[in-house]
């Protein structure tokens, strides 16, 4: 109980907040880059949701809003949510390097406990 309320008093729980938004800024960013990317190459599957020639400035406005909304969030303590941003990715990054070549992007079989 101490814990949290020293978390609520502290600027911690600010910057565990921002970090929170970024991820899915970022998350969000990837999410309409790539599917910017598969419109212009015509790679997208059928879908029932269609802006026709407005799609890829649809696509453009909600990928400069998820980096002025990433830059708004490091602005407001880079040292503790840019850098720590940075470095989650980095561990992520090396978590992922530690997965043998050979099994990454494959599932396990929950059923056999194979590939």
């Amino acid at each position: 109980m101490l814990s949290v309320l020293f978390a609520l008093w502290s600027s911690l729980l600010s910057v565990l907040a921002a970090m929170t938004a970024i991820a899915w800024a970022l998350a969000y960013g990837v999410v309409v880059s790539v599917g910017l990317w598969g419109l212009l190459r015509n790679k997208l599957p059928e879908r029932p949701w269609r802006y026709g020639k407005a799609s890829p400035a649809i696509f453009v406005v909600a990928i400069v809003w998820s980096i002025v909304l990433c830059a708004l969030l490091v602005s407001s303590d880079p040292v503790h949510v840019g850098l720590g941003m940075l470095g989650v990715i980095a561990a992520g990054a090396v978590m992922y390097l530690c997965i043998p070549t050979s099994r990454r992007g494959k599932s396990i079989d929950t059923a056999s406990g194979h590939l």
